[in-house]
């Protein structure tokens, strides 16, 4: 079965938006780094110049990956080899 012209232009696009998508993280990553006293969504968005809304899978997924930390609105670096802590006199929960 032959691939129809919109299958093959997707298929073009998608290692450029994996890229894309890779880069976005890193750039993120490092930007939470930066700024351990935390940062909101909006702000990263605004400094990364998306809108923040664009970021939410990201965020949840760097999250989730333990490679940063939400507490309320706020993404800080992730404390290595710490399960679940207090951080800002919150308790953290994974």
């Amino acid at each position: 079965m032959e691939k129809s012209l919109a299958d093959k232009e997707a298929a073009q696009r998608e290692p450029q938006e994996v890229a894309t998508d890779h880069a976005l993280e890193e750039r993120l990553l490092q930007m939470v780094t930066n700024h351990p006293e935390g940062m909101k969504l909006a702000e990263m968005g605004a400094a990364l110049g998306v809108d923040w809304r664009s970021l939410i899978g990201l965020a949840g997924r760097v999250v989730r990956e333990n490679k940063v930390e939400k507490v309320n609105s706020l993404y800080y670096p992730a404390v290595r080899g710490q399960s679940g802590g207090v951080r800002h006199g919150r308790i953290d929960r994974h």
